[in-house]
């Protein structure tokens, strides 16, 4: 089993947290193969996450990240320092991945394992080049992406990548041509550049390997509520894996298990009450056992509170402004797509001298 990481410094201890919950989680597997591609890892947190495979009996092969920039010839904008660069990474793999390996799972950092991936490796793709979990996306991002709302879009924390397709279609070169005709401006980074420019060929996997903490999107309520009331509950009860998606938006921030405010009551915990102590148990068994958690600035805590207390204070009133904001949206959508959107696509065909159809593989 080939499973893959990319991480800078600063998410080390995340990175090695996540590979030990594999490690310990599927100690059946005959041989499971870590590729971490690194951005400025120090030696030291190398050293840490190299003991955690030696420890298990298991190999991590560390390569040095591409210069995303230099490949793409432009420069990207990650959105005000929310992601690093090396989010881009997972689009060149096929360059820095042995040239015989045909299959690999690419697994996010901030994941906890928790069963078996033997089901999720052995999951027929048929000609989809990437399978991951199905999401939905608001209508501007499709619109910029050049995507319709029936297109299948797919969260890539965690993927099943088809390596031998991927090397087929060289898609690696279509990921380029898509990121100059953006002009290195993408919503959602590398995310919107692979379900856009794979159209046709993604696949969904099943919800229990990509199991986020759910805010509740139940007749327009933002506010959190208990599992029983989740869409699809009854296929994420028992996860085998758990993804601490982060968002920072309107309706609120879900707080990670490794932030030292992080609250039993609110974000995570709301969903799987035991999954913050079961990350902190799986860093008590890591080489970052005696690091101190991290703190969220005071700020962030504190907006947090506030956009809580508001959103129960006026729950009604912002069910309906909602509603109404959605109609709106829906509304300005179709101008947008007939007119914005043409217009934007038109003017950067003009500037790069790219179509959109020369970012995609000729549909089957």
């Amino acid at each position: 089993m080939n499973i893959l990481y990319t991480s800078d410094d600063k998410f080390a201890e995340i990175a090695g947290v996540s590979i030990l919950s594999l490690f310990e989680n599927n100690k059946d597997a005959d041989e499971i193969n870590i590729y971490l591609i690194a951005s400025g890892i120090s030696e030291v947190n190398k050293q840490r996450l190299t003991g955690i495979s030696e420890s298990y009996g298991r190999k991590i092969i560390f390569t040095d990240a591409p210069d995303i920039e230099k490949i793409a010839g432009t420069a990207i904008d990650t959105g005000l320092e929310r992601w690093s660069l090396t989010v881009f990474c997972r689009l060149f793999i096929s360059s820095v991945l042995p040239a015989d390996m045909e299959k690999i799972i690419y697994l996010d950092c901030d994941t906890i394992i928790r069963g078996s991936l033997r089901r999720l490796w052995n999951t027929q793709q048929g000609k989809n080049i990437i399978s991951g979990q199905k999401t939905q996306m608001d209508s501007f991002t499709y619109d910029m992406i050049f995507l319709q709302r029936n297109d299948v879009y797919v969260n890539c924390g965690i993927l099943l990548i088809n390596l031998a397709l991927w090397r087929q279609y060289d898609v690696e070169e279509k990921f380029i041509k898509f990121i100059r005709l953006m002009g290195g401006k993408i919503p959602n980074n590398d995310q919107d550049t692979l379900n856009s420019v794979l159209k046709g060929y993604i696949g969904a996997i099943d919800p229990t390997y990509n199991c986020g903490p759910a805010w509740a999107k139940i007749k327009e309520n933002p506010v959190p509520v208990p599992f029983d009331k989740v869409p699809d509950a009854e296929k994420i009860k028992n996860p085998v894996i758990v993804h601490f998606i982060g968002e920072d938006s309107l309706i609120g921030i879900y707080k990670r298990p490794w932030e030292a405010d992080t609250d039993a009551k609110q974000g995570t915990a709301i969903v799987y009450p035991d999954v913050i102590e079961e990350w902190r148990m799986y860093k008590s068994m890591s080489s970052w056992a005696d690091e101190p958690l991290r703190r969220s600035p005071e700020e962030t805590k504190k907006k947090y509170e506030n956009l809580v207390k508001i959103i129960k204070k006026c729950k009604p009133l912002y069910g309906l402004l909602l509603r109404i904001k959605k109609a709106a949206s829906r509304f300005a959508g179709k101008i947008r797509k007939q007119e914005s959107i043409g217009k934007y696509l038109e003017r950067r065909q003009k500037i790069t001298g790219i179509k959109i159809e020369d970012c995609r593989i000729e549909p089957r």
